[in-house]
């Protein structure tokens, strides 16, 4: 079975429509990849031309099917793509919330989640969504890879990432699937160790009574605060 065959087979088998147009666009930037392999082949006379014709119809073909495959499903499923893009992280389409990827990025994107105090389910997030990787390395299941690929903009426009490396680069997406391909030891010990404590803190609060608040306590603007220090003046003036 050649590559076109295999790849159609492999897209037919999604249920999940959105998690197919995630992998679609994935194997979209993959593609242009091949195609520079193949040019670089053919640039230095490692190819014959006969192939080089033969391998750039064929992913002409796949693109186009690819393509109206996507179109198929956003015409089909746009309540259903809306009501993805709406359950996402703020800043995202597809991802319920934000990857990290070292202690740098995790540390950026920490930024974001404490204000939402939704740090457990993060993590928690994060290290469902794990696997092994290549060598020593970790990585993000496959849902997640294609899913960030479409995300990317958050975290150039955020400045996790550098955005020298990302701008103008045609194999961006591509780049930052490798990110998430390649998560260190170290890193995935931090991710548990970060675990452990912020389920222990988790339960210690939910031990606490919730604080009473009393019926006049109240947090007062500076505007207020400047109107009530002008009124008790005038009062203990007699005016």
């Amino acid at each position: 079975m050649n590559y076109n065959e295999s790849i159609k087979n492999y897209f037919l088998s999604f249920l999940d429509p959105i998690q197919k147009l995630n992998a679609m666009e994935a194997e979209l930037e993959q593609i242009k990849i091949i195609e520079e392999n193949l040019e670089l082949d053919w640039d230095f006379n490692s190819l014959p031309e006969e192939t080089f014709k033969s391998e750039t119809k064929n992913l002409n073909e796949i693109k186009d099917w690819i393509h109206s495959q996507k179109e198929e499903i956003y015409t089909s499923n746009k309540s259903l793509l809306k009501e993805t893009e709406q359950k996402s992280w703020p800043g995202h389409k597809r991802l319920p919330f934000p990857v990290a990827w070292d202690r740098e990025s995790f540390n950026m994107v920490e930024k974001f989640i404490e204000p939402t105090g939704q740090k457990k389910k993060w993590i928690d997030w994060i290290t469902k969504n794990l696997r092994n990787g290549d060598y020593s390395y970790w990585r993000y299941k496959d849902w997640v890879l294609n899913a960030a690929t479409v995300d990317l903009n958050f975290y150039i426009e955020n400045k996790i990432i550098d955005e020298e490396e990302f701008y103008g680069n045609p194999y961006a997406r591509n780049t930052f699937k490798d990110y998430l391909s390649t998560l260190s030891d170290d890193f995935f010990n931090f991710l548990f160790n970060v675990k452990k404590v912020t389920a222990l803190s988790s339960k210690e609060e939910d031990k606490n009574l919730q604080k009473p608040t009393h019926q006049f306590e109240k947090e007062y603007s500076q505007l207020e605060k400047l109107i009530i220090r002008t009124m008790k003046a005038r009062y203990k003036a007699g005016k």
